[in-house]
């Protein structure tokens, strides 16, 4: 048998079984069981969702897929399988051509599977009866909220259909209105409504008419054409070749399977599924480059926000015949062509961890650069409210130098316990320290003498003073206690048995004096015992002169510092008296004595640092008033542009509300993201005056900073906080308030449960 008749044959055999293929109904997973986990630059354009009421959802794909489930609203869902996802790559294609032979196809349809060795090209194929429709299309918007405004708008004011869909290939919402059976009507509508509504700039568009019998039609080679009924054809390599080279479409190569989707506008949706570590790996060097981005503690922040976010949103498109989509307007997906060796290694690392809130998905917003504060979501997104999405200050806002009152060097905590107990003249020294902390603490002072530095002297006076602060059993058993506290005990008496054990009393010979530094170690301990010395921990925010702003995990501290305060930085093992860079995201710990901070220590390395260069950082952008008016115009037909004024701006500074003046005293408030798009500029925070361009245009210098929408995480914060040795779950614990790391292990009928806070 010749090659070709091989080949020819099961199309024969599939045209007479093409009935079940599209039969199963789409099921929800169950709940999975969370377990404590492990220890782009590209622009967020999400719009403000807005319901497609368009007329039916779209069959599910072929039943060898696993179910997909639809937005998460509750607990995680997950399958014991791998759990797959379909990214859209493309929409509205007349046609799909794969060329031929790489390593052959296995195409699936009609409930069978069938091997072909030649180019394929897939169109659609409704039924005869339904004619294509002519449309003009007056817009293509990044916004879904001003596309959803602007067709409704349409509708209303000229009494024709109007719609919004989602152009996978772009990123924007196209806008479209009327419907019409020829060309040339749909021309005349144009040039009638054009004055009418201000739609000089539309333009005639076809589109597929009602589907009464969708199906595709398939080409193999030059000839063997099928009509496959139904909206679905999936297609993927050979067995030969499965999960190697991957498929070849417009440029880029992509695991998994691609699937053709016949959408309600007559047209083809190209989608890809595959698993979702998989998808991942597609995504995180689309968002962070690994060459340029070559910290593994962001790009593995990156993995989990990423995870997290298409898990949340899957089944958003699901009348386009996807859950997500692959441009900036979801999240980057750019297949196997940009897989890296690092950006693999955080994906592994981090397997199945998403980030939770109350049991839920959180919205794990991310945007390249926040321009040095982040912003809270209903600023930027109005219809939304997340308690972790809030805004907070972040690296690129650059650090604060805080200089302590001691002298540059001393060790930690040896010179801070000498300024706050001062040691008196005479060979009784310690006892009158220890006596003096006894006072302050309203501890009574025993009648014991200290006759000596020997260290079972020190161990049996220091017992008798704390005698009614410790177990009796304390003086024989210390280390036993601490190692295994009783039952009984509560969290005060765990912290106190702790700290007399570091005092170091139960260490070396009974009959050694103690050194001048082990003195002070007795000291301290001592003080910390009788809680005069509180020792805090917390992520620095902001350091405004002498007010500090730092959050805790009770929350947020404002804290006053004194003059004398002490300031000690990390080097190497130790930590010396010195001056501390104060970065936005750093842990740190203050030291509080009586109730007053009295020193600030910092916790990580306090060398040198530098952000890395970053040309979005600060900008700014001249819009003459032509230019303004254009843009308007295409969003708000018939209001004119005279001028707009800022109302209302968010925690960040980031413009949140303003109103747009128009002709005859027409206005129209613009909030959240839109005003972006509206005014064409990388961000919202901006500050703007009126001014003349070089040669006398007159219009607006806008002056801000940021790119994207600032919400959530910030790419390149991310990226400078693991420069500075921070690790995923810092950065992640910084960027999103209050939030758990979850892990799924595809487990079915358990409920999401938190595990440990994200630090």
């Amino acid at each position: 048998m010749t090659p070709r008749l091989r080949c020819l044959l099961p199309w024969a055999f599939l045209a007479g079984v093409l009935v079940v293929f599209l039969s199963c109904a789409r099921t929800v997973p169950e709940p999975l069981t969370p377990v404590a986990p492990q220890p782009a630059e590209a622009v967020r354009e999400e719009a403000a969702r807005s319901v497609d009421r368009r007329t039916e959802p779209s069959p599910p794909l072929p039943p060898t897929s696993l179910p997909a489930p639809g937005p998460t609203a509750g607990p995680l869902a997950g399958l014991e399988a791998p759990l797959t996802l379909r990214v859209g790559l493309a929409s509205d294609l007349d046609r799909l051509a794969l060329p031929c032979c790489e390593a052959g196809w296995r195409i699936a349809g009609g409930g069978e599977r069938l091997a072909l060795d030649r180019s394929l090209e897939v169109r659609p194929a409704a039924d005869a009866s339904a004619p294509p429709v002519f449309r003009l299309q007056v817009a293509a918007l990044r916004d879904e909220g001003q596309a959803a405004e602007l067709a409704g708008d349409l509708a209303q004011r000229i009494g024709a259909p109007a719609d919004h869909a989602f152009d996978a290939n772009t990123g924007l919402y196209r806008v479209r209105l009327g419907r019409f059976a020829e060309r040339a009507e749909a021309d005349g509508a144009r040039r009638r409504w054009a004055a009418r509504a201000d739609l000089t700039g539309a333009w005639v568009v076809s589109e597929g008419g009602v589907l009464r019998q969708p199906a595709l039609r398939v080409t193999a080679g030059n000839e063997d054409r099928l009509r496959v009924p139904g909206r679905w054809l999936v297609i993927e390599p050979s067995e030969e070749a499965a999960g190697s080279a991957g498929i070849a479409f417009d440029g880029g190569r992509y695991r998994g399977r691609l699937a053709v989707y016949l959408n309600d506008r007559g047209s083809l949706n190209v989608v890809n599924e595959l698993e979702l570590e998989d998808y991942l790996r597609g995504v995180v060097p689309g968002e962070m480059g690994p060459e340029l981005y070559n910290r593994l503690e962001a790009l593995k922040a990156q993995t989990v926000a990423a995870r997290t976010y298409a898990l949340r949103n899957l089944g958003e498109f699901e009348r386009e015949g996807y859950d997500i989509c692959s441009t900036p307007r979801c999240q980057v997906y750019r297949g196997m062509t940009v897989e890296h060796p690092l950006s693999d290694r955080a994906i592994a690392e981090t397997a199945g961890q998403v980030l939770i809130s109350d049991g839920d998905l959180v919205d794990a917003r991310y945007s390249s650069t926040c321009g040095g504060h982040t912003e809270d979501v209903d600023k930027v997104f109005p219809l939304e409210s997340y308690r972790y999405l809030r805004g907070v200050p972040c690296v690129e806002a650059g650090g604060r130098e805080l200089n302590g009152a001691l002298p540059s060097g001393q060790v930690y905590p040896d010179a801070l316990s000498r300024q706050l107990i001062a040691a008196p003249a005479g060979s009784r020294a310690l006892e009158r320290r220890l006596e003096a902390l006894a006072r302050q603490a309203k501890i009574a002072i025993p009648r014991a003498r200290l006759d000596s530095l020997q260290r079972a002297e020190v161990r049996r006076f220091v017992l008798a003073l704390l005698d009614l602060l410790l177990d009796p059993r304390t003086e024989m058993a210390l280390p036993d206690l601490v190692a295994r506290p009783p039952a009984e005990w509560s969290a005060v008496e765990r912290r106190r048995a702790a700290a007399l054990l570091a005092s170091g009393l139960w260490n070396g010979e009974d009959g050694e004096s103690l050194s001048p530094s082990e003195v002070e170690t007795v000291v301290w301990s001592v003080a910390r015992v009788t809680g005069l010395v509180e020792i805090v921990s917390g992520i620095h925010h902001t350091l405004e002169g002498r007010r500090w702003t730092v959050r805790t995990a009770t929350g947020e501290s404002v804290l006053e510092l004194p003059r004398d305060v002490a300031t000690f930085r990390r080097r190497g093992s130790e930590l010396r008296s010195g001056g501390v860079s104060l970065w936005p995201g750093d842990p740190v710990q203050w030291v509080r004595f009586g109730g007053r901070p009295v020193a600030v220590l910092q916790a990580v390395d306090g060398r040198t640092f530098r952000l890395p260069a970053n040309r979005w950082r600060s900008w700014t952008r001249f819009r003459s008033d032509h230019r303004l008016a254009k843009r308007v115009e295409e969003r708000y037909p018939g209001l004119g542009f005279s001028g707009f004024e800022v109302l209302e701006t968010g925690v960040s500074g980031r413009v949140s509300r303003l109103r747009l003046r128009g002709t005859e005293n027409r206005q129209e408030e613009v909030t959240g993201l839109a005003v972006r798009w509206t005014l064409d500029l990388p961000d919202t925070l901006f500050t703007v005056r009126r001014t003349r361009s070089r040669n006398g245009e007159p219009g607006y210098l806008f002056s801000g900073g940021g790119l994207g929408h600032g919400v959530g995480m910030c790419q390149n914060g991310a990226f400078a906080m693991a420069l500075r040795d921070l690790t995923y779950r810092q950065i992640l614990d910084h960027y999103y308030t209050g939030v758990s790391l979850a892990k799924a292990r595809g487990r079915r009928s358990s409920p999401l449960r938190d595990s440990a806070p994200a630090r």
